[in-house]
C-alpha cells in the first residue's frame, strides 16, 4: 500500500509542477517566428490571376454550348460508362511488359 501511495503523491507532485511551467497571460501566438494571418495568400492569388474580377465572380467559355463538357456527366448519370483504356494498349497507361516478364523490362534496342 505504501508503493502506491507514493507514486499517487508523485504522480500529483509532478502535475502540481507542470501546472506552473506555463505562462500565465501570455499567448504563443506573441512569440517572435509564429504564424500570423497576414493575408499572404490572398495576395499571391490576386498577383497570379490575369483579371482579378475572376476571383468575384467566374465567367462562362463563349466558345462552347457546354453540351460537350456535359457528356461524361450525362453518361454517368444514365450509366452508360465507357470502359478505361487498357494500359499500354494506345499508349495512354504503363507498359504491361513488367506484368508478362515478372517485373523484369529491357531496355529499348
Amino acid at each position: 500500500m505504501g508503493t502506491r501511495v507514493m507514486m499517487s503523491c508523485a504522480a500529483a507532485a509532478l502535475l502540481l509542477g507542470l501546472g506552473g511551467c506555463g505562462m500565465a497571460g501570455r499567448d504563443s501566438w506573441e512569440d517572435q517566428g509564429s504564424w500570423r494571418a497576414t493575408g499572404a495568400n490572398d495576395m499571391n492569388l490576386q498577383s497570379m490571376v490575369a483579371n482579378p474580377n475572376d476571383l468575384i465572380a467566374g465567367h462562362g467559355d463563349r466558345g462552347s454550348s457546354g453540351v460537350i463538357a456535359t457528356t461524361a456527366v450525362n453518361r454517368y448519370l444514365t450509366d452508360k460508362l465507357k470502359p478505361l483504356p487498357e494500359p499500354g494498349g494506345l499508349g495512354l497507361g504503363g507498359s504491361t511488359a513488367a506484368v508478362a516478364t515478372g517485373g523484369q523490362v529491357s531496355a529499348p534496342q
